[in-house]
């Protein structure tokens, strides 16, 4: 909800947003790495295609090896939502 309202602020901060979102995806406790992967999923919808464009190199690697080294099916399971969500900025942005 948030994401939406303030998309444009949001674009403006870019770096800083997406910093503190992906800051969570390295912690030690399962919580804070769900929660990040959550806000992560939700900006990469609203940044895009900027957020994939800007940040793939460092971003891929981290979702890639959380869908296949994570330990928790949850975990897992957000990652791999998280991806589609990369992706489908990318593809969204093709078909304009």
């Amino acid at each position: 909800m948030i994401a939406d309202t303030c998309g444009e602020m949001f674009r403006k901060n870019i770096d800083e947003i997406m910093k503190m979102s992906a800051s969570g995806l390295l912690d030690m406790h399962p919580r804070v790495r769900y929660e990040a992967l959550t806000s992560l999923g939700l900006l990469l919808t609203e940044l895009a295609p900027d957020a994939q464009k800007k940040y793939h190199d460092q971003l891929i690697m981290v979702i890639l090896k959380m869908m296949n080294d994570e330990q928790l099916i949850k975990l897992r399971t957000q990652a791999t939502s998280a991806m589609v969500n990369f992706v489908r900025g990318l593809i969204d942005e093709e078909a304009y």
